[in-house]
């Protein structure tokens, strides 16, 4: 992709919930920090960020596959959006 590397990293199954490790990397820090930031007002709780570096980890939790890509879509879209405004 343009601006990030997309990778999902694990995908378990863990009795009757599934999660979901996405990894953002970017040219530096600040811009990292800038996309978490502008994001993390949309997220909801739905995945948890961390910045480290120029990376963003984004870890999610839902009850079945269907809700985790549903959630992992709206938040790809808010990260595009926000990327495509920097």
């Amino acid at each position: 992709m343009k601006n990030y590397l997309f990778i999902i990293s694990s995908l378990l199954m863990y009795m009757s919930n599934i999660t979901c490790k996405v990894i953002l990397e970017y040219d530096d820090q600040k811009r990292a920090e800038v996309i978490a930031s502008s994001v993390s007002p949309d997220n909801d709780n739905y995945i948890e960020l961390k910045v480290k570096g120029s990376k963003i980890e984004c870890f999610a939790e839902a009850e079945t596959p269907k809700k985790l890509l549903h959630t992992l879509d709206d938040f790809l879209a808010c990260v595009t959006i926000a990327e495509e405004n920097l």
